[in-house]
Protein backbone atom coordinates (compact mmCIF):
# COMPACT_ATOMS: atom_id res chain seq x y z
CA UNK A 1 0.00 0.00 0.00
CA UNK A 2 2.91 2.37 0.67
CA UNK A 3 4.04 2.17 -2.96
CA UNK A 4 0.52 3.05 -4.04
CA UNK A 5 0.42 6.05 -1.69
CA UNK A 6 3.74 7.33 -3.02
CA UNK A 7 2.78 6.84 -6.66
CA UNK A 8 -0.67 8.33 -6.18
CA UNK A 9 0.80 11.36 -4.45
CA UNK A 10 3.18 11.94 -7.35
CA UNK A 11 0.51 11.46 -10.00
CA UNK A 12 -2.28 13.38 -8.38
CA UNK A 13 -0.73 15.99 -6.14
CA UNK A 14 -0.98 16.55 -2.42
CA UNK A 15 -4.39 16.06 -0.87
CA UNK A 16 -3.68 17.80 2.43
CA UNK A 17 -1.08 15.23 3.51
CA UNK A 18 -3.65 12.45 3.72
CA UNK A 19 -2.98 10.13 6.63
CA UNK A 20 -3.90 6.49 5.96
CA UNK A 21 -3.96 5.73 9.69
CA UNK A 22 -6.57 8.25 10.70
CA UNK A 23 -9.85 6.76 11.83
CA UNK A 24 -12.01 9.71 12.87
CA UNK A 25 -12.94 10.79 9.35
CA UNK A 26 -16.63 10.48 8.46
CA UNK A 27 -16.42 8.01 5.60
CA UNK A 28 -19.64 7.70 3.68
CA UNK A 29 -20.26 4.84 1.32
CA UNK A 30 -23.10 3.67 -0.80
CA UNK A 31 -23.95 1.31 -3.59
CA UNK A 32 -24.68 3.03 -6.87
CA UNK A 33 -26.18 1.44 -9.93
CA UNK A 34 -25.54 2.02 -13.58
CA UNK A 35 -26.64 0.03 -16.60
CA UNK A 36 -24.74 -1.65 -19.40
CA UNK A 37 -27.63 -2.20 -21.79
CA UNK A 38 -30.05 -4.30 -19.77
CA UNK A 39 -27.36 -5.49 -17.33
CA UNK A 40 -27.44 -3.72 -13.95
CA UNK A 41 -23.93 -3.03 -12.63
CA UNK A 42 -23.39 -1.95 -9.03
CA UNK A 43 -20.52 0.14 -7.84
CA UNK A 44 -19.40 0.86 -4.31
CA UNK A 45 -18.61 4.55 -3.79
CA UNK A 46 -16.69 5.76 -0.70
CA UNK A 47 -15.54 9.26 0.28
CA UNK A 48 -14.72 11.42 3.29
CA UNK A 49 -17.74 13.68 3.77
CA UNK A 50 -15.77 16.17 5.89
CA UNK A 51 -13.65 17.27 2.92
CA UNK A 52 -14.79 20.05 0.67
CA UNK A 53 -14.00 20.72 -2.97
CA UNK A 54 -12.93 18.43 -5.73
CA UNK A 55 -10.39 15.72 -5.00
CA UNK A 56 -8.67 12.87 -6.81
CA UNK A 57 -10.64 9.77 -7.71
CA UNK A 58 -9.61 6.13 -7.76
CA UNK A 59 -11.39 3.39 -9.68
CA UNK A 60 -10.79 0.04 -7.93
CA UNK A 61 -11.03 -3.16 -9.98
CA UNK A 62 -11.28 -6.45 -8.12
CA UNK A 63 -9.15 -9.56 -8.37
CA UNK A 64 -11.69 -11.59 -10.35
CA UNK A 65 -14.11 -12.54 -7.60
CA UNK A 66 -16.43 -9.62 -8.23
CA UNK A 67 -17.66 -6.78 -6.09
CA UNK A 68 -17.30 -8.11 -2.56
CA UNK A 69 -15.69 -7.15 0.76
CA UNK A 70 -12.13 -6.88 -0.58
CA UNK A 71 -12.63 -4.10 -3.17
CA UNK A 72 -15.16 -2.37 -0.90
CA UNK A 73 -12.63 -2.34 1.96
CA UNK A 74 -9.98 -0.93 -0.38
CA UNK A 75 -12.41 1.84 -1.45
CA UNK A 76 -13.02 2.77 2.20
CA UNK A 77 -9.26 2.85 2.90
CA UNK A 78 -8.71 5.14 -0.06
CA UNK A 79 -11.55 7.39 1.13
CA UNK A 80 -9.81 7.68 4.52
CA UNK A 81 -6.75 8.88 2.62
CA UNK A 82 -8.77 11.67 0.99
CA UNK A 83 -9.72 10.12 -2.34
CA UNK A 84 -13.15 9.44 -3.76
CA UNK A 85 -13.05 5.74 -4.57
CA UNK A 86 -15.36 3.63 -6.67
CA UNK A 87 -15.08 -0.16 -6.57
CA UNK A 88 -16.45 -1.25 -9.93
CA UNK A 89 -18.81 -4.14 -10.59
CA UNK A 90 -17.73 -5.77 -13.84
CA UNK A 91 -20.04 -8.79 -13.76
CA UNK A 92 -23.47 -7.44 -12.88
CA UNK A 93 -26.03 -8.45 -10.31
CA UNK A 94 -26.80 -11.74 -12.03
CA UNK A 95 -23.38 -13.18 -11.21
CA UNK A 96 -22.73 -14.68 -7.81
CA UNK A 97 -19.44 -13.34 -6.41
CA UNK A 98 -16.99 -14.46 -3.76
CA UNK A 99 -13.86 -16.60 -3.65
CA UNK A 100 -15.79 -19.86 -4.07
CA UNK A 101 -18.10 -18.64 -6.82
CA UNK A 102 -17.98 -20.73 -9.99
CA UNK A 103 -19.89 -18.07 -11.92
CA UNK A 104 -17.35 -15.37 -11.04
CA UNK A 105 -14.51 -17.70 -12.00
CA UNK A 106 -16.23 -18.48 -15.32
CA UNK A 107 -16.70 -14.76 -16.02
CA UNK A 108 -13.03 -14.02 -15.32
CA UNK A 109 -11.87 -16.92 -17.49
CA UNK A 110 -14.04 -15.85 -20.44
CA UNK A 111 -12.79 -12.24 -20.53
CA UNK A 112 -9.40 -12.67 -22.25
CA UNK A 113 -11.16 -14.03 -25.32
CA UNK A 114 -13.60 -11.12 -25.56
CA UNK A 115 -12.25 -7.93 -23.99
CA UNK A 116 -14.76 -5.48 -25.44
CA UNK A 117 -17.57 -6.05 -22.88
CA UNK A 118 -15.15 -5.61 -20.00
CA UNK A 119 -13.63 -2.46 -21.51
CA UNK A 120 -17.11 -0.98 -21.98
CA UNK A 121 -18.03 -1.75 -18.37
CA UNK A 122 -14.82 -0.14 -17.13
CA UNK A 123 -15.48 2.93 -19.26
CA UNK A 124 -18.97 3.12 -17.79
CA UNK A 125 -17.63 2.92 -14.22
CA UNK A 126 -15.00 5.53 -15.05
CA UNK A 127 -17.66 7.89 -16.42
CA UNK A 128 -19.67 7.48 -13.21
CA UNK A 129 -16.60 8.38 -11.13
CA UNK A 130 -15.73 11.34 -13.37
CA UNK A 131 -19.31 12.59 -13.05
CA UNK A 132 -19.29 12.61 -9.26
CA UNK A 133 -19.35 16.25 -8.06
CA UNK A 134 -16.59 15.57 -5.50
CA UNK A 135 -14.12 14.30 -8.12
CA UNK A 136 -11.59 16.26 -10.14
CA UNK A 137 -11.90 14.42 -13.49
CA UNK A 138 -8.31 15.31 -14.43
CA UNK A 139 -6.95 13.46 -11.38
CA UNK A 140 -8.26 9.91 -11.66
CA UNK A 141 -6.24 6.75 -11.46
CA UNK A 142 -7.26 3.11 -11.65
CA UNK A 143 -5.93 0.30 -9.50
CA UNK A 144 -6.41 -3.36 -10.28
CA UNK A 145 -5.61 -6.61 -8.57
CA UNK A 146 -4.81 -9.79 -10.55
CA UNK A 147 -7.77 -10.04 -12.97
CA UNK A 148 -8.44 -6.33 -12.40
CA UNK A 149 -4.79 -5.56 -13.13
CA UNK A 150 -5.20 -6.91 -16.64
CA UNK A 151 -8.41 -4.91 -17.10
CA UNK A 152 -6.93 -1.57 -16.00
CA UNK A 153 -3.94 -2.07 -18.29
CA UNK A 154 -6.36 -2.84 -21.10
CA UNK A 155 -8.16 0.45 -20.55
CA UNK A 156 -4.89 2.37 -20.26
CA UNK A 157 -3.78 0.94 -23.62
CA UNK A 158 -6.94 2.30 -25.21
CA UNK A 159 -5.73 5.88 -24.58
CA UNK A 160 -8.36 6.57 -21.93
CA UNK A 161 -7.60 9.84 -20.17
CA UNK A 162 -6.20 8.88 -16.76
CA UNK A 163 -3.62 10.33 -14.40
CA UNK A 164 -2.20 6.84 -13.94
CA UNK A 165 -2.70 3.12 -13.51
CA UNK A 166 -1.46 0.98 -10.63
CA UNK A 167 -1.51 -2.78 -10.90
CA UNK A 168 -0.89 -5.51 -8.37
CA UNK A 169 0.22 -9.04 -9.31
CA UNK A 170 -1.68 -9.40 -12.57
CA UNK A 171 -1.10 -10.63 -16.08
CA UNK A 172 0.46 -8.20 -18.52
CA UNK A 173 -0.73 -9.97 -21.63
CA UNK A 174 -1.64 -8.25 -24.84
CA UNK A 175 -3.95 -9.74 -27.47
Amino acid sequence: MLAFITLASRLMGDINSANPGRSASPIESRTIQCWNGDLPLDGYLAYDSSREGKRPGVLVVDDGWGLNDQPEQRARQLAQMGYVALAADLYGKKVETGTKSKTAANQAESMPANRDPMRLRLELALSVLKGDPRVDPKRIIMIGYCFGDTRVLELARSNTELAGVVNFYGEHDRP
